[in-house]
């Protein structure tokens, strides 16, 4: 349960400056367009697949655990 309220947290924060990364809660991964800006201290894009919904956004890559699936450069995280 501390997972989704980490992810809400994440979806949620936005700066000016570093790594971009693909943002959105769906039930269709390929609805997932919106571009996030992520806080200097998030330094990976992050996906989470459970229960048929994709969570993704900016993440801190040392708390990167499975099932969270994470990667580092921009916009990473948009294949389906």
């Amino acid at each position: 349960m501390q997972l989704c309220g980490v992810l809400v947290l994440m979806l949620t924060l936005s700066t000016a400056c570093g790594l971009r990364c693909y943002t959105c809660e769906t039930t269709d991964p390929k609805a997932c367009t919106e571009i996030e800006t992520c806080p200097p201290v998030w330094d990976s894009c992050s996906t989470l697949v459970l229960g048929g919904v994709t969570a993704k956004g900016c993440f801190d890559s040392s708390a990167c655990q499975p099932p969270l699936q994470c990667c580092q450069g921009d916009l990473c995280n948009g294949a389906v």
